[in-house]
C-alpha cells in the first residue's frame, strides 16, 4: 500500500476556556497526544482518547499548520489530493484557526494559500498552471 505519510490524520486544538467555562471548571485535560474527561458520576473512571496531535491553548495558528498542514500542501504540488477541515461545535475557534486574522496571526488557509506560492516560485524545474 502506500508508507506511514498517507492516512487520515486526527488533531484537536484546546482553545481558551470563557468565563462561565471556568466557573465550572475542567472537565478533561490533555496528556501529550490524549484528551483525558475526568471520571464524574456516570463514569467509574476517567475516558481517555488518543489523538495523533493535540495543540494546547498556547499554540498558534502557525504552529498548527506547520505540524498539520505543511505536508499535505507540499504533496498536492507533488501531485497527490490533500484535504484539511475543521470540524467543532459553534464557539469553538474552527473559524480562528482556518482563518485567522490576516494582521496579526493569520490562519490555515492563508498560510497553506502563501506556502503553495512560495513552493511553485522556488520550483524551476516545472511549470504550474493556477486556476
Amino acid at each position: 500500500m502506500g508508507t506511514s505519510e498517507e492516512k487520515i490524520s486526527v488533531s484537536v486544538r484546546v482553545r481558551p476556556l470563557n468565563d462561565a467555562e471556568k466557573e465550572l471548571g475542567h472537565a478533561w485535560r490533555h496528556v501529550d497526544d490524549a484528551i483525558v474527561l475526568d471520571s464524574d458520576i456516570s463514569a467509574s473512571k476517567e475516558s481517555v482518547y488518543r489523538v495523533d496531535n493535540v495543540f494546547d491553548e498556547s499554540c498558534s495558528n502557525l504552529d498548527v499548520y506547520k505540524k498539520t498542514t505543511s505536508k499535505i500542501v507540499k504533496s498536492v504540488l507533488d501531485g497527490f489530493n490533500g484535504t484539511v477541515f475543521a470540524y467543532g461545535q459553534t464557539s469553538s475557534g474552527k473559524t480562528h484557526t482556518m482563518h485567522g486574522d490576516m494582521d496579526t496571526e493569520p490562519g490555515i488557509v492563508p498560510l497553506a494559500v502563501k506556502n503553495v506560492f512560495d513552493l511553485i516560485e522556488k520550483c524551476s524545474e516545472r511549470e504550474f498552471r493556477v486556476r
